[in-house]
């Protein structure tokens, strides 16, 4: 598949996304994608789109309690982008939990978007750990990008350890994950101080991998 058509399939893909999403009533889609800066992209152009809804970012790696599905109840709609969503698949009780409130989610305008990574393994996981949810979902979209690697630096004497793994190798995906973090610390500064205070922490290596860079 050439540039040009991957671009169209990427659009066609954005386009179906777009449609189910029009209607305010609950909705669960998968999205599989092969880099992080289309989570970024997704949520960007989602709150474009649709600017009155309410908007609402999960790690599912940071997620432990059960009073996640509080939280969402209580919000009672808008759109929760539920990023890393495989790490639901180590987590019985969150498997479980989903399985067992699919009733409850779908009687509320809540819209899930459980990003998910590409290929076919990760969504027969979905449907093996939790069955009862997976018969619920609306959509699977395909959203896979060329990435072309980026060098760290054209300087012939820059360590290639000066920069940690966090947020990507490029610091153009740092970028892109230090405002996904900014966000989620705005979202959870009042409501969830210990996970604001691990994000926190992320952010702060960030920027000191910004500072290494200089």
């Amino acid at each position: 598949m050439n540039e040009l058509a991957i671009q169209n399939y990427y659009e066609e893909e954005l386009g179906l996304l777009f449609r189910a999403l029009k209607v305010i009533r609950f909705r669960f889609i998968v999205i599989q994608h092969n880099h992080g800066s289309i989570r970024t992209e997704v949520r960007n152009l989602l709150k474009e789109r649709f600017p009155q809804r309410s908007h609402f970012a999960y790690d599912m790696r940071e997620v432990e309690s059960l009073d996640f599905f509080r939280e969402i109840l209580a919000k009672g709609e808008g759109i929760f982008y539920l990023e890393s969503f495989e790490a639901v698949f180590e987590n019985h009780d969150l498997a479980y939990g989903f399985n067992q409130r699919r009733d409850r989610l779908s009687s509320h305008p809540i819209q899930l978007l459980a990003f998910l990574p590409p290929g076919p393994e990760p969504t027969l996981q979905c449907a093996k750990s939790m069955p009862d949810m997976w018969s619920l979902r609306n959509l699977v979209v395909d959203l896979e990008k060329e990435v072309e690697p980026v060098p760290r630096s054209l300087n012939p004497d820059s360590n290639a350890n000066d920069l940690s793994s966090l947020g990507g190798h490029t610091m153009e995906e740092k970028i892109i994950e230090l405002e996904s973090l900014l966000e989620r610390i705005d979202q959870n500064l009042q409501v969830n101080p210990v996970l604001s205070s691990y994000l926190i922490k992320q952010a702060i290596n960030l920027v000191q991998d910004f500072r290494a860079k200089d």
